[in-house]
């Protein structure tokens, strides 16, 4: 599986699909993958991975959700996947997720905090410019 990350920046607001997991990279990171709904005037939900790593990640994950309204911005990443053992019947497909710097939860709710109540590690600031500020690993 191959990616490419791009210059472009995606802000959006929506709920979590179900409970996020914090795991762990081999050298120890921490990330949080998770599936943001994202409505739509005219049609079903947008679907979209978001995917928070190290300090962020274990800050947002305690309280990430099925339900929760969750505001980020980050980076578009394309995931590019071949299917098939055979080259002459093998297919492509290209799968987008969004690799967030900064993450806040919208509806204030006594047990999940605001962005001001997360840790300090966990707010970027100033604002991160890549995925590199923000320790993230290439897969």
């Amino acid at each position: 599986m191959s990616h490419a990350m791009t210059d472009q920046r995606f802000e959006g607001i929506g709920r979590l699909g179900k409970d996020g997991i914090l795991a762990y990279t081999q050298s120890g990171r921490a990330q949080l993958d998770i599936t943001v709904a994202i409505d739509s005037t005219d049609g079903p939900a947008l679907w979209i991975k978001v995917v928070l790593g190290g300090p962020l990640a274990e800050a947002i994950a305690p309280h990430a959700k099925r339900g929760a309204l969750l505001s980020f911005t980050g980076v578009i990443v394309a995931r590019e996947r071949t299917f098939g053992r055979d080259p002459k019947t093998n297919h492509t497909c290209q799968r987008w997720e969004i690799h967030a710097l900064e993450a806040e939860f919208v509806e204030r709710d006594s047990k999940i905090p605001a962005r001001a109540d997360l840790p300090h590690a966990a707010i970027e600031e100033p604002r991160a410019n890549s995925l590199e500020d923000v320790g993230y690993e290439r897969r």
